[in-house]
């Protein structure tokens, strides 16, 4: 290792996004035939096996597929992954190649998803290790212990907020201010109650 990289402070910073939001413009994603094919989805140095984690649809892609396909599937990952993050190292931000993602409507993307828990403590993929609720219940403390532990954080609906409290948070000024685009995929959905509901807490 260089003396240059010895140097390095890491800062671990993250995007937050309205869940149902960002969970409608994952189906739209989806829906256009978008897969994450080449994630490895690791987790405490291997991948997850077929019967961890079936896949919830047959042929090269889930595209063309309705809300309510989408929402029926167990084994979705856009289920509650604003919570999840496959689980690089035992302490968070400790180790110059963890990352986190900056989660941006989903973007085309080929590298790892990862979020926010430390998905290792619970198992990883397999579902019998540890009972549903208590499952769910240690993601989201690890997400809030690891969102406390961040450097920063913002909001993706409030963009303008958001750079303002960057900018002091690391005495910086970008070039240019931030845009904040309420007309999204996911808010050209027309959804009734029950379906937001149900989006909101997916199977």
């Amino acid at each position: 290792m260089s003396l240059r990289s010895k140097a390095l402070k890491f800062y671990y910073i993250t995007l937050l996004r309205d869940p149902v939001s960002r969970y409608l413009s994952e189906w739209r994603h989806v829906q256009r035939g978008a897969t994450w094919k080449t994630s490895l989805h690791m987790c405490d140095g291997r991948t997850p096996t077929p019967e961890e984690l079936p896949s919830c649809y047959e042929g090269s892609d889930w595209s063309g597929c309705t809300l309510q396909q989408f929402m029926d599937c167990p084994y979705n990952l856009a289920n509650n992954r604003q919570v999840r993050r496959e689980h690089l190292h035992s302490s968070w931000g400790t180790e110059p190649n963890a990352r986190c993602e900056l989660d941006k409507s989903l973007q085309e993307e080929k590298d790892e998803v990862r979020m926010l828990a430390d998905l290792s403590l619970v198992g990883c993929y397999n579902m019998s290790t540890v009972p549903e609720k208590k499952r769910a219940q240690l993601l989201l403390e690890s997400a809030k212990k690891n969102l406390r532990d961040m450097a920063f954080f913002g909001l993706t609906e409030y963009q303008r907020k958001t750079q303002f409290l960057f900018e002091r948070t690391f005495r910086l000024r970008f070039i240019r201010p931030f845009m904040q685009y309420n007309s999204t995929r996911a808010a050209g959905v027309d959804l009734d109650n029950t379906t937001v509901s149900a989006a909101a807490h997916p199977a």
